[in-house]
């Protein structure tokens, strides 16, 4: 009998549902159809439905499309699966109503997929209102039925990438069958699997960021038509998408459909004509800034299009100057962001869309100066995955999630363990810091059998890779990400109150800090690597006689990729050489910048297997919000920040910085007679603005027209305190 029935709600959150499918569990590449009909005594008020797929879904209402792809690359952990929730009422109707639901089973592991081995749905709604409240949860009484377009493809992706490539052949599809006309009663009962938390599935939990960002049907900027009959259709800069076409046709021609990223998937779509006129938009995405539609004969074309999707998040922050070299640098590395950013951080959208670790690190970092803090989600997500999907061994390891890698990279990881302090500070999100905190804490108690004679860590684990930069010195690297991996759970074990963990971790902390400085240095440098030695200034290693030659060294050493590169330049700044970082920066991603491709690369050169967008590059974004226009967090959650401009030879700075409080909003004009800048401070925030110092203190220094004696200096800035609102300082030399 159906389980649609009157509910008191004394199940509270409890999984009613049956996993469901047909009789067989898979095979793999699987697109299942689902039908229920029901009916409603009212159209609800409510109606939160709570859904899961393995592995991903589409779902109609009364003939809608409701839901464009949900579901997560599986699992939170390597033995449970995501489920969504999303609330219905708006698509319901008193009387008859009918859901649709397509759903695709991969069946292949993956670098961002742990396969269950199983083809699954699941579906439960509370309906509210009227007085009247009902369940509808799938069970044997839902339809199912295998989708008789979607054929095996004749290319399959590479061993990264869990998905296969989709062949459609339209003469074989059943077109309106998402409808509520549609005759379902010769498709099978559904097949009840078992309820959660049934194997292979396992406990369920929520996807824990939001349903992605549907930018509707556009048209292509260009087409472009060549002689073979391909037509590639423009877009204005790499994004994820899908691709509509509209044509007159006889029945099998074949329209191959890929974009100018394909190469590396290598994923494609295949669409099969049935005779006469059709349209057909591909139900999955690929990337890229141009789509490749290659007509067979006799094919009409009568419009084509493309849908833009992604994270829902808005390309929030800025950075202007008025160097705009570095400006179509700060917006490539934006645009680079929100591209690698989906089910979760992907090093890139096409070879692999893998969560390595270290590649996050950058992207998170950027995620906090480019984007809405609703991808803040995406960074918790991600830091949940890489605690929980712990060995039982104690070691961290990416990609995860994952289902054919589970090898440590210990430079990564440790990086890894930094970052997630980052984001308190970004955040203050405790709770994340709660669940993290045990599994990093154990992660770092495995190096302290990492130790040589020397008392040092050595870079130990299944893949030691450092960078793809030359003449890594993975020895002096690791010690220096060691120690600020030490000072983020020292932080957090301070935040949480483990008084007891903070003695042992504050003296390897204090040993290190004692050791490094004179057992690793060479008489010029931290040995010969740029990477070592940036690695080194950014952990507090250096002393202050040797940050002379640690910086002519990080200026005149070019041995880091692009991965790296944000170190580089970020220890110049700290050693208070903007100047050096930027012309380093512009130097560096000059082909980068000058080439019209609108994200950035691996490598520092396009070919192979290098990806032309991999956000681990997009370095130069962070640096020149949050060192040149000066914006970082001092206290969690943006409670208190500094606006402590390091120019390096700029006149004219604006920037927004998009915070949980707020956005900061900065505006720099630096003169020889006088230095103003303007900050707009969130409510519920305060900060402390630096005014440069060039060669002497400011004679007076006004804030909002007043005169305000500094709250402090040092050798390079005078400090005004600032409320909330918009404030006015201006200082005269």
């Amino acid at each position: 009998m159906s389980r649609l029935s009157r509910d008191d709600g004394s199940s509270g959150r409890a999984w009613l549902a049956r996993w469901i499918w047909a009789r067989p569990s898979g095979p793999a590449n699987t697109w299942m159809r689902f039908r229920k009909r029901f009916r409603l005594p009212a159209r609800p008020r409510t109606a939160p439905a709570r859904i899961s797929a393995d592995s991903k879904y589409w779902l109609w209402i009364n003939g809608r499309l409701v839901v464009r792809e949900g579901g997560l690359r599986r699992g939170p952990t390597p033995r449970s699966t995501y489920f969504d929730e999303i609330d219905l009422a708006a698509h319901l109707k008193r009387g008859q109503n009918v859901i649709a639901v397509l759903v695709w089973y991969w069946g292949r592991e993956g670098f961002s997929h742990k396969d269950s081995g199983k083809g699954g749905f699941l579906f439960q709604m509370r309906t509210a209102g009227r007085g009247v409240e009902t369940l509808l949860a799938s069970d044997r009484t839902w339809r199912v039925s295998r989708h008789p377009a979607f054929r095996r493809p004749r290319v399959q992706p590479n061993y990264r990438l869990p998905e296969s490539c989709i062949r459609f052949d339209a003469r074989k599809d059943e077109p309106g069958w998402q409808g509520a006309d549609f005759d379902d009663a010769r498709w099978a009962p559904a097949t009840e699997k078992g309820v959660p938390p049934a194997p292979p599935w396992g406990p369920l939990e929520p996807r824990g960021v939001p349903f992605w960002k549907d930018f509707g049907l556009r048209v292509y900027d260009r087409l472009i038509t060549s002689p073979d009959g391909t037509v590639t259709g423009e877009v204005s800069y790499n994004m994820q998408l899908s691709a509509f076409l509209y044509v007159d046709a006889p029945a099998g021609r074949e329209i191959r459909i890929t974009t100018d990223h394909s190469y590396l998937g290598p994923l494609e779509w295949t669409y099969i004509t049935r005779a006469g006129r059709q349209q057909w938009e591909a139900p999955w995405w690929l990337n890229g800034e141009e789509v490749r539609y290659e007509f067979g004969p006799d094919v009409c074309v009568r419009r084509l299009l493309y849908r833009q999707t992604g994270i829902d998040a808005e390309l929030a922050g800025r950075f202007r100057c008025e160097d705009d070299r570095l400006n179509r640098l700060w917006t490539k590395a934006a645009r680079t962001t929100y591209v690698c950013i989906r089910d979760n951080y992907m090093d890139c959208p096409d070879r692999e869309r893998a969560q390595w670790w270290g590649d996050a690190v950058n992207e998170i970092l950027q995620t906090f100066y480019a984007l809405s803090p609703s991808a803040c989600a995406h960074v918790r997500k991600g830091m949940l995955e890489v605690a929980r999907w712990q060995r039982p061994d104690g070691v961290l390891y990416s990609p995860v999630p994952s289902g054919n890698y589970d090898k440590e990279l210990p430079c990564q990881m440790l990086a890894g363990v930094w970052v997630m302090w980052q984001y308190y500070l970004y955040t203050a999100d405790r709770r994340a810091v709660e669940i993290v905190y045990p599994h990093v804490r154990r992660y770092l108690r495995l190096w302290e059998r990492r130790t040589d004679e020397r008392g040092f860590v050595v870079p130990r684990g299944e893949w030691v890779w450092l960078d793809w930069g030359e003449g890594a010195d993975g020895y002096r690297m690791t010690n220096a990400l060691y120690a600020l991996a030490l000072d983020a759970v020292i932080a957090m074990a301070r935040l949480l109150g483990k008084r007891s963990h903070l003695p042992g971790l504050r003296r390897r902390r204090n040993d290190l800090s004692a050791r490094f400085p004179e057992g690793m240095w060479t008489g010029a440098g931290f040995g010969p690597d740029d990477r070592a030695n940036a690695l080194a200034v950014l952990a507090g290693l250096v002393r202050r006689s040797q940050a002379p030659a640690v910086r002519r060294l990080l200026l005149r050493t070019e041995n880091a990729s692009p991965y790296m590169e944000r170190y580089v330049e970020e220890a110049l700044f700290a050693l208070g050489d903007a100047a050096g970082a930027l012309e380093r920066m512009r130097r560096r991603y000059a082909e980068m910048i000058d080439h019209p491709c609108s994200t950035l690369w691996e490598g520092w050169s396009l070919g192979g297997v290098s990806s032309r967008n991999h956000a681990w590059a997009g370095g130069p974004l962070y640096l020149l919000s949050a060192y040149v226009a000066g914006v970082r967090p001092t206290r969690p959650g943006f409670r208190r920040f500094l606006v402590a401009p390091m120019l390096g030879g700029l006149r004219q700075v604006e920037c927004v910085v998009p915070t949980v409080r707020g956005e900061v909003r900065v505006c720099i004009r630096d003169a020889e007679e006088t230095f103003a800048l303007d900050v707009e401070v969130p409510e519920g925030s305060s900060a402390r603005a630096g005014l440069p110092l060039k060669g002497g203190a400011f004679g007076e220094i006004l804030l909002n027209g007043r005169s305000a004696p500094a709250a402090g200096g040092d050798e390079r800035f005078a400090w005004v305190d600032l409320g909330p609102g918009r404030q006015e300082i201006r200082g005269r030399r």
